[in-house]
């Protein structure tokens, strides 16, 4: 390398590195310490919530149980279009396609 390319790499090296110095300050945590406030599995008060059960008065991400009935109706109504015998045709047809497109794309 002559002169003139190792000073350009060099400054190059020196900018990036002086760029990456100039961000906001990072608060370090050790290992065994936690931060208070809310974390990936705990609620707003910084303590781990682990339930299954909904809480009584609260409403689920998709509308409680009008939501489930729906859902419930849309299924219902699908597999009585999977299990349809004038359907079974399409849907033997679809399986096939799928079945190619991943043998395609395994290749």
């Amino acid at each position: 390398m002559n002169h003139v390319t190792c000073r350009a790499v060099l400054l190059s090296c020196l900018t990036v590195l002086l760029a990456a110095c100039a961000g906001d300050r990072f608060e370090y945590t050790p290992v065994g310490e936690m931060d208070d406030g809310p974390g990936m599995f705990t609620g707003e008060s910084g303590e781990a919530v682990f339930s299954l059960r909904r809480e009584p008065g609260t409403a689920s991400h998709d509308g409680g149980a009008e939501g489930d009935y729906e859902e419930f109706l849309e299924y219902s109504a699908f597999r009585e279009w999977q299990n349809d015998p004038e359907r079974a045709d399409e849907h033997r047809e679809f399986r096939l396609w799928q079945e190619w497109r991943e043998q395609r794309s395994e290749r």
